[in-house]
């Protein structure tokens, strides 16, 4: 008996963009996904290279309000994730923009699940959660 295809698919609602100049396209994305105040989550590397600068310009430029999480650690911890979840709820946002590496987009994703879904961060490790 063959087996027969049975493909699926899921929906992720996050876009990335990559490349010499995609950082152009930050405002007209977070206009079309109908954000009004992100969070930027990122890292000291970030800011003290400069690339924080540059995106915040370009936001205030397009007439955006934005909050940032600069404290992100290299294989961020708990901590990272509850620190950058209380300035997201301190300043209003309603989404979450990484900006880095590995460790930004981790940590962004961790803040992202706890202020979708409520609890601690610890209560979604494992299978399943």
């Amino acid at each position: 008996m063959l087996a027969q295809d049975n493909v699926y698919g899921f929906y992720i609602p996050s876009v990335t963009r990559i490349g010499i100049g995609a950082h152009r396209e930050i405002p007209a994305q977070l206009k079309a996904l109908g954000v009004k105040k992100p969070l930027i989550v990122t890292d000291k590397g970030i800011v003290e290279c400069g690339i924080l600068k540059t995106i915040e310009e370009l936001l205030r430029s397009a007439g955006c309000e934005f909050a940032v999480f600069d404290g992100t650690v290299p294989n961020p911890t708990d901590k990272n994730v509850v620190a950058g979840e209380n300035v997201y709820k301190k300043n209003d946002c309603d989404s979450i923009l990484s900006l880095g590496g590995g460790s930004p987009h981790d940590c962004a994703k961790g803040i992202g699940l706890v202020v979708a879904n409520g609890g601690a961060i610890g209560v979604y490790e494992g299978l399943d959660r």
